[in-house]
């Protein structure tokens, strides 16, 4: 009588590798795949949110016989004046940039201090010892009130009201340049004149003090007021936060993702100079 015994048979060390190889292999094609599927999926909130800001924008503008809004009204920032506008907490943020920047750069008389945000990192506007306790967020609600978003405004396009009188809009720099803070001063062209966009800071007068070369303006990663913000208010804005592209509202409505050297192509101002076939070096 013959006995038989079963042996279970296991994996040789030579098929392990080859599936470990293959599973390897599998993960190094899949997790660009999958990056850039969050990335879209993050731009695309990005999107929502400043489609969400336009409404909010027009609305302001629809209810104030046509005139834009100030960055600064009555003391406060546009964020709390469209506070009324915008429920959501998180509808003045970029997904990519939700956490506040820590840099410091500005004290004024009126106990406001801000801080400028970066590729990842949202700007902050906070006010101590607030006349309204309305906020968009807050630490303290008895001492500080503070404002925080990703997005910025085209300067060029508010209306002067209250402290935004400090920009004067008779001065040289200004001249000529101010869209008239009216929605119907445009002419034909609110297609073509961004409204809001990705930003490091609440507003963005772009000319004022740009290089003649753009190139140098764009940046990748970090932002530093003292010597970023020296080359021109365009660099408050060039920048690699949704890979090569900077996500915008229009005038019109409408929302786009412009392409970093397209961006001096944009009509920022009634006067701006359109730069055309910039040549970015990394830029491909």
């Amino acid at each position: 009588m013959c006995v038989c015994k079963n042996k279970a048979k296991g994996f040789t060390l030579v098929e392990l590798l080859v599936v470990i190889s293959i599973i390897a292999l599998l993960v190094s094609i899949l997790m660009p795949a999958l990056g850039k599927a969050r990335e879209q999926a993050m731009s695309v909130k990005c999107k929502a949110h400043l489609k969400g800001l336009g409404v909010a924008l027009l609305a302001h503008a629809g209810d104030n016989n046509h005139s834009m809004i100030p960055i600064i009204d009555n003391e406060d920032i546009w964020i709390h004046t469209l506070s009324r506008y915008i429920e959501a907490e998180d509808a003045f943020l970029c997904p990519k940039a939700e956490t506040q920047g820590l840099q410091d750069f500005q004290q004024d008389l009126n106990s406001q201090y801000s801080k400028f945000g970066s590729v990842i990192n949202s700007w902050a506007n906070v006010k101590t010892n607030p006349q309204s306790n309305i906020s968009q967020q807050s630490s303290n609600q008895n001492d500080e009130k503070v404002y925080t978003s990703s997005f910025g405004l085209n300067g060029w396009t508010q209306s002067f009201s209250g402290e935004s009188q400090v920009w004067n809009s008779g001065d040289p720099m200004f001249r000529g340049k101010l869209w008239g803070g009216s929605v119907d001063s445009v002419g034909g062209l609110p297609t073509e004149i961004p409204m809001a966009m990705d930003c490091v800071y609440r507003e963005a007068f772009v000319d004022i003090g740009d290089l003649n070369d753009p190139a140098d303006q764009v940046w990748k990663e970090t932002y530093d007021y003292t010597t970023n913000d020296a080359l021109g208010h365009i660099n408050r804005i060039a920048m690699q936060r949704h890979s090569d592209g900077v996500n915008m509202v229009f005038l019109d409505g409408h929302v786009d993702n412009v392409k970093l050297p397209n961006l001096w192509e944009l009509r920022w101002h009634k006067d701006y100079k359109l730069v055309y076939d910039v040549t970015i070096d990394w830029y491909e």
